[in-house]
């Protein structure tokens, strides 16, 4: 019954010491790993002088006594249950128990973990947390004593805090010593270690904990806290038309019934394209936000706060016709940077090399309001009409203003079976890819297959990669969505205006950078290229072409990808993104032997350089491509290797849009020689959120087309990876050319790529 031992010394803050003689200590995960000096952990017991087991008790004992993987062949040691972590001074600090884990909003807390960090409070005593029920569900509340011996917080001299308010709650127990304990203060000092989540909602000072007899504390007789809504609190509901209307926006994009005042959108699954989305669908309430508003102050009451009650009038109304600018002219304007990087890149066919998707429609979609929907948006978006002129990377592009509109045709696949369908479609997409013409046009096409009554229709969107990016597909879905519904009802089809045209872009980017307004990046972009990178192997010599390219695609589950998107973000202030990039980077590195491996990275490339122009739905080719360096310390813990992966990606200069301007556009040449990466990575984010899928729109599935690019044509990288959302789950392929990879290795990679992903996930 005894297992540890400490000396305990005056006006030492003790732990539960170290082992007693003949006795090992081991503090484990759930994996049974040792964990590092800091991190919590189970507290296992082993050793001579350990118990056989619980008397006439054999499934508890085979519970709690368990293999000694650290010992002798058949040693075993004890499951104490305790929640403990090791000290700098090699001896064990009791933080709580483990069935003292609590879930909230998917969330797993463990409570002693709260209460040691709230109970190390300058100024405070006892700490003790529970789950309790607030206004809108399960909430953390904390109760804490002052300290007999030391400052209170809030008090004159080296406390937390000086002269705040009283922390909430005025419940029993409450005594004047109490009183000078802050609120904010003691938040803070639980912020700089613990994640948003797991602190308090509420706080309530007692002046003495209630004990149960045998002198462990009476959770049951702990006071409730009065309502409070402070900034901070979870349970903080919208009130204003603004706070009201960001909530809103919030649970649509992310799929959830209710959002709080201070949930943070990327704590709760939000990425940088569903930020555009955000901004796109707060615009045209007439909320100002800019996508530099949502990484700054990415909660509710922060982004109220920066409108400041600005009105929610629509600020640019539908319109009946493409937008129109001072750029589009119908001259000639210059290329971007990825479009000449195409131009430079893909030279045999390069008119096939298309961003397409099918759509599944309801079975009693009506065919016709279909067609004068996809039929007004197509010609809305005035991308759709480049055309293409010269050769090689020296092209420029114009509008065809006086262009007809693109294309809605209709195929019958009437008798078709299920097991036809998906070759028929097969057939049917190549021809329409390899249909389109960069010069004359068309540069987008669109095709009903229409199976009769009572059968399941489907819609094909293929437009050229030149004029559309994944961005722009998501704003070609939700117009189609909104046209239909008018379409159907018999009313004008009206699209919503588009603030900025892609022509408007392309000549300020070209001007800016013509200017020299990224020249100061280009040191970072050196040591970036000039970093070693471990070469990948390969199992055959080539050809890398697309006639040989191969797909081999794993998937997380539905837990397993909640996590991802909100549990693991939030616990370690991080964006998904940089959970995926350490991954990335610890199997793309163990499998090459090296210290690190460069990967290009694609990103949208909607920055916000210039305040007088919204891209958030503008339709054209913006995604940037540029360098990273994946190094991840195999000797770091977990949550550290995802924040300093964090760190490295904050630290890219204007997420990597100065690159591609100064290669492509500048033509700098300790850029433009550099080594091409061999591999480049994507994160689409949540695609499962088609327009429409429910209250009444037609689309119910997204599928993913085929055939998006010639046979003939080279592949730039070696591996293309992407990573999407899509029905729930996390998808994450490697496209491979079937002649310098095999198939078992890219299972191997991808196989350790989910290994490394579920360590990250805890």
């Amino acid at each position: 019954i005894w297992a540890t031992t400490e000396d305990v010394r005056p006006g030492v803050r003790h732990g539960i010491g170290g082992p007693v003689r003949n006795t090992r200590l081991h503090i484990l995960d759930g994996l049974l790993r040792p964990v590092p000096v800091g991190v919590p952990g189970e507290l296992y017991l082993a050793g001579e002088q350990l118990a056989r087991g619980y008397l006439g008790r054999p499934g508890l004992s085979a519970e709690r006594f368990v293999a000694d993987p650290f010992g002798a062949p058949g040693a075993r040691m004890y499951r104490t249950g305790d929640l403990v972590r090791w000290t700098g001074r090699g001896t064990v600090e009791y933080l709580g128990r483990t069935d003292h884990q609590v879930k909230i909003r998917g969330l797993r807390i463990e409570l002693g973990e709260v209460e040691a960090v709230l109970a190390a409070a300058p100024g405070v005593g006892q700490a003790c947390v529970v789950a309790a029920e607030g206004p809108s569900g399960l909430r953390l509340v904390g109760y804490v004593t002052p300290h007999p011996d030391g400052p209170a917080v809030g008090s004159a001299g080296p406390g937390l805090g000086s002269g705040g308010p009283r922390l909430d709650g005025d419940g029993p127990g409450l005594d004047g010593d109490a009183s000078a304990l802050d609120t904010d203060a003691l938040r803070r000092h639980a912020g700089l270690t613990l994640p948003d989540y797991m602190i308090p909602a509420a706080l309530v000072v007692l002046g003495e904990l209630p004990l149960t007899a045998n002198g462990k504390v009476d959770r049951k007789a702990l006071p409730a806290p009065e309502p409070t809504g402070a900034a901070g609190d979870p349970d903080a509901r919208p009130v204003t038309d603004t706070e009201v209307l960001l909530a809103g926006i919030f649970a649509e994009l992310l799929g959830l019934e209710d959002v709080g005042l201070d949930d943070n959108f990327f704590h709760l699954g939000g990425d940088s394209i569903l930020s555009i989305q955000l901004v796109a669908r707060t615009r045209a309430a007439g909320v100002p936000l800019t996508s530099k508003d949502i990484f700054r102050a990415a909660t509710v009451r922060a982004l109220a706060e920066l409108v400041d009650g600005a009105p929610h009038g629509p600020s640019h109304g539908p319109a009946d016709g493409p937008v129109s600018s001072s750029a589009t002219t119908g001259g000639p304007l210059p290329l971007t940077p990825v479009q000449r990087r195409f131009f430079e890149t893909y030279r045999t066919d390069p008119h096939h090399y298309n961003m397409s998707v099918q759509l599944e429609l309801a079975p009693d979609t009506d065919h016709d309001a279909l067609i004068r929907a996809v039929t007004a948006v197509m010609a809305h978006h005035e991308a759709l009409r480049t055309r293409f002129t010269g050769s090689g990377a020296e092209r420029t592009q114009h509008i065809d203003l006086g262009s007809q509109a693109v294309p809605v045709a209709r195929r019958d696949i009437f008798g078709v079976t299920a097991q036809e369908l998906a070759e028929v479609m097969d057939r049917a997409a190549a021809e329409v890819q390899a249909s389109l013409d960069l010069a004359e046009g068309p540069a987008a096409r669109a095709v009903l297959f229409d199976g009769g009554a009572g059968s399941t229709p489907r819609l094909l969107l293929v437009a050229h990669h030149l004029v559309t990016d994944a961005v722009s597909l998501r704003v070609l879905l939700g117009d189609i969505d909104s046209a239909y519904r008018q379409a159907r009802e018999g009313e004008p089809v009206r699209v919503e205006a588009v603030s900025t045209s892609f022509a408007q872009w392309a000549a300020r980017l070209y001007a800016h950078a013509q200017d020299g307004a990224f020249a100061s990046e280009i040191p970072y972009w050196k040591e970036v290229v000039d970093q070693e990178s471990a070469p990948l192997p390969l199992d055959g010599p080539g050809p890398n072409t697309v006639a040989s390219e191969a797909e081999f695609t794993v998937e997380l589950d539905e837990s397993e990808t909640e996590a991802l998107l909100r549990t693991a973000p939030a616990a370690s202030r991080v964006r998904t993104e940089d959970i995926l990039l350490t991954a990335l980077g610890a199997s793309l590195s163990g499998w090459a032997g090296g210290a690190g491996v460069t990967i290009d990275l694609e990103g949208h490339g909607r920055e916000e350089l210039f305040d007088d122009l919204d891209l958030s739905r503008t339709v054209g080719w913006f995604t940037t491509l540029h360098p990273v360096h994946l190094s991840v310390p195999a000797d770091q813990p977990p949550r550290a290797r995802v924040k300093l992966m964090g760190r490295q990606l904050r630290a890219v200069p204007g997420q990597g849009l100065g690159y591609g301007a100064l290669r492509h556009l500048k033509r700098e040449p300790t850029l433009v020689d550099a080594p091409a990466p061999q591999v480049v990575f994507n994160y689409l984010g949540r695609f499962d959120d088609a327009p429409g899928a429910t209250g009444g729109g037609p689309v119910r599935t997204v599928l993913p087309a085929v055939a998006q690019q010639s046979d003939r044509a080279e592949r730039p990288h070696l591996l293309d990876i992407t990573g999407v959302v899509i029905g729930g789950r996390f998808r994450f392929a490697i496209r491979y050319s079937s002649a310098t990879h095999h198939e078992k290795t890219i299972a191997g990679l991808s196989g350790e790529f989910l290994r490394e992903l579920r360590t990250l996930l805890g």
